[in-house]
């Protein structure tokens, strides 16, 4: 049976919309190496000032604290370098703005994002009341730890990964390819059942792909699961909330509460439950 003309164009234009999808797909890795690249060479360029100014010896001695206050800060300019300078696109569009309330149908979420900060907030305040977090810690990185997880990490993470990969990803598969979409069974009177969205939580192809190299990022096999998820989330902030600002909260809240926890008797490890 030879194919209609009609059955070869939608082939045809089948093939070329999977063609177009897999180029802008490559685009967008060989442009996150190319971001990376150029954090590696400004990140030498940190180096060697430290090193001429400072020497090898005193730069391993003071990793820890040169990583914790210069890493995010550096990673944000670097960021900013890449928008305007290679990217020639404005920055603030990457940012959204101030939050909207979610709109009728999507106000579960509103309710579930406040339910789960006042949660955290509420586990907060019970470890500073009950002394159990050490908030005079001798540690001298403590103070380094609060800003590196809970200010700088939410603030540039949120800006980096859904204000720009997320774009970028929707570029790719647009903004409505949904991947999974809850659904449950309404019956009518004649007892004819039909499927209707439930809680409308619609995972798009672009928050998949932008939330597991926010997994990757991170560089542990544990806290790629975590942050993978976590990611999910983010990305459904932005979404309902047309911003950033609750996601950068949620993230901060999330990331204050397990520095604490490190620096008390349960000694959890840095970086396992962190985003």
């Amino acid at each position: 049976m030879i194919p209609s003309k009609d059955s070869m164009d939608t082939i045809n234009s089948n093939e070329d919309k999977f063609m177009s999808l897999k180029s802008r797909f490559w685009d967008l890795i060989k442009e996150i190496f190319c971001f990376l690249l150029l954090c590696v060479t400004i990140a030498s360029i940190i180096f060697g000032i430290f090193y001429v100014l400072y020497g090898l010896d005193w730069i391993f001695m003071n990793l820890m604290y040169i990583g914790g206050f210069f890493f995010y800060p550096c990673l944000l300019g670097v960021f900013i370098l890449w928008i305007k300078v290679f990217k020639k696109r404005d920055f603030n569009e990457f940012m959204l703005g101030k939050p909207k309330f979610p709109e009728k149908g999507h106000r579960w979420f509103y309710y579930f994002w406040f339910g789960g900060w006042f949660t955290l907030l509420i586990v907060y305040i019970a470890m500073l009341l009950t002394n159990i977090a050490i908030l005079q810690s001798e540690d001298p990185l403590f103070g380094i730890s609060i800003f590196h997880g809970i200010f700088a990490a939410a603030i540039v993470e949120e800006i980096i990964f859904r204000g720009y990969l997320y774009a970028r990803c929707e570029d790719i598969f647009g903004k409505n390819r949904h991947y999974i979409v809850w659904t449950r069974q309404e019956y009518d009177k004649e007892g004819i059942s039909t499927e209707r969205p439930f809680m409308t939580f619609e995972i798009t192809y672009a928050a998949l792909l932008s939330s597991f190299i926010f997994g990757i990022y991170h560089l542990n096999p544990i806290q790629l699961i975590i942050t993978f998820f976590g990611g999910l989330f983010f990305c459904k902030f932005r979404n309902e909330w047309e911003s950033l600002i609750p996601g950068m909260i949620f993230h901060a809240m999330w990331n204050s509460i397990f520095i604490l926890l490190l620096y008390t008797e349960f000694n959890i490890p840095l970086g396992i439950p962190y985003l």
